[in-house]
């Protein structure tokens, strides 16, 4: 399997380094980007791949549009394991054209998983100076980290990689697990897509009207006439 790492940050070249030497034990190819700079954001500059990791020290949100828009371009699947203290967060991960999931949705992106946080947290709103000030600077952010914080990283991206590797990617699609980093607890959530969205929404005829129209369609002229 060929894997991309796109690696931003201390604690997130610890854990590419560390992550490639795993996969590449497993048989994986991997190449491996600083992910700060020009070819962070120029997917013309990246390998073709069969699955593209980012690993972020802080959120990202110019890196992750870039690698969100080359997925749903090219079909590469991607996931994401991002450092905002005090979670790690690892996922969503995203199967361009994906189906199915207990959500029963089709879709997921990166667009969607932002939609979703400023719908059900709060807190992003305060975060929001923070997160322009990481726009505007590639190289704010947080220097300090623990080994084990690369360890659970790693432990996570690895089980992604091995999912991907068995031809079972699907059951991570949309997946999102996070760790407290202080606490050592753990969540799980699913991505639930946006309705509509301009970017992986997969068209199709509104439900509504076309069991409206097999109805009126079902009901003859000679009915109707004695309705």
């Amino acid at each position: 399997m060929r894997v991309h790492l796109l690696a931003a940050g201390p604690v997130a070249q610890a854990v590419a380094a560390r992550l490639a030497a795993s996969l590449r034990s497993q048989g994986d190819v991997v190449r491996i980007d600083d992910a700060v700079g020009r070819v962070a954001v120029d997917p013309s500059l990246w390998p073709h791949a069969d699955l593209r990791i980012v690993v972020a020290w802080r959120e990202s949100r110019a890196l992750l549009e870039a690698v969100d828009r080359s997925s749903a371009e090219t079909g590469v699947p991607y996931t994401q394991a991002v450092f905002a203290h005090p979670r790690l967060r690892v996922g969503p991960t995203v199967v361009p054209r994906g189906s199915g999931g207990s959500a029963d949705a089709a879709g997921g992106c990166q667009r969607c998983f932002e939609g979703r946080q400023r719908q059900h947290d709060a807190g992003i709103a305060k975060a929001e100076p923070l997160w322009r000030r990481y726009d505007e600077d590639a190289t704010a952010g947080p220097l300090g980290y623990l080994p084990h914080h690369v360890s659970a990283a790693v432990a996570l991206l690895d089980q992604v990689a091995r999912q991907a590797r068995t031809g079972h990617l699907d059951d991570e699609r949309n997946v999102v697990r996070a760790l407290h980093l202080l606490q050592g607890t753990t969540h799980r959530s699913e991505l639930i897509p946006v309705h509509g969205c301009a970017r992986c929404g997969a068209p199709r005829a509104d439900a509504s009207w076309a069991d409206l129209a097999a109805a009126f369609g079902a009901v003859s002229e000679e009915g109707l006439a004695h309705v």
